[in-house]
């Protein structure tokens, strides 16, 4: 193969350009994001930002100017791309590279996947729920009401209202809460610390990912109850 010049874009492929395609699976990846890039046949990743995509066509993200990484991402490189779900579920699919440009910026085409995968990073599987909470700073401030979503041994999603007690992610995200809730089948509310792990903006609501700091053994014993329950009924498998 003859020695490609970095400085020189790596064109796409000529033909008409395809339309998207119908019933292509959905990225749900936020842009921005982080994207672990690794080379197939060289055991080496890098990390990535995610920029965009055109469905059933082509994802876009950026890429580093070291070389060991630049040299190798030519037409039709087999690459696979990681990324967390903002529930705690890693998500990757297999790729190739389809395109590389250098200027304005060093940006990476990878063509559109045909299935993804996940693994769950979680210790225990969540099942959902709907119940009354209520979250507050830990070091004392106005309560938010909302809705516990799904809930485990290890934590919880909570849906806010559209007014956050806080207004932008980087000042939420780690940030400790006071939760309060009755926890299903408790006769009053308790409070438990916890933590916040993600976050994610909704169309008309505000909804954190959070994590247990340390349960009381009565409210584990309700989640345990609730949730091996619910995998009863439903006839789901695994144990709470």
């Amino acid at each position: 193969m003859p020695e490609r010049d970095p400085a020189q874009p790596v064109a796409p492929e000529t033909e008409a350009p395809e339309q998207g395609v119908a019933g292509a699976v959905c990225l749900d990846i936020e842009v921005g994001g982080s994207v672990l890039v690794e080379i197939e046949g060289l055991r080496r990743s890098f990390k990535s930002r995610f920029v965009g995509w055109d469905c059933g066509r082509f994802v876009l993200m950026t890429f580093p100017s070291r070389p060991e990484i630049r040299d190798h991402l030519y037409q039709d490189r087999g690459l696979i791309l990681r990324y967390l779900h903002k529930d705690g579920v890693l998500r990757g699919f297999h790729s190739t590279v389809d395109a590389v440009l250098f200027k304005p910026e060093r940006l990476l085409f990878a063509r559109y996947p045909t299935s993804v995968e996940s693994l769950s990073l979680r210790k225990e599987d969540r099942v959902n729920c709907f119940v009354r909470a209520r979250v507050a700073p830990a070091a004392g401030g106005d309560e938010t009401a909302g809705l516990l979503l799904n809930i485990s041994r290890s934590g919880c999603r909570l849906a806010l209202g559209a007014q956050p007690p806080a207004p932008h992610p980087q000042h939420v995200v780690g940030q400790a809460l006071t939760l309060t809730s009755r926890f299903f089948g408790l006769p009053e509310e308790r409070r438990v610390p916890v933590s916040v792990r993600a976050l994610h903006l909704e169309p008309g609501r505000l909804s954190l990912g959070l994590l247990f700091d340390t349960l009381p053994e009565d409210i584990v014993r309700e989640i345990d109850a609730y949730t091996q329950d619910i995998r009863t009924t439903l006839g789901l498998p695994g144990e709470p």
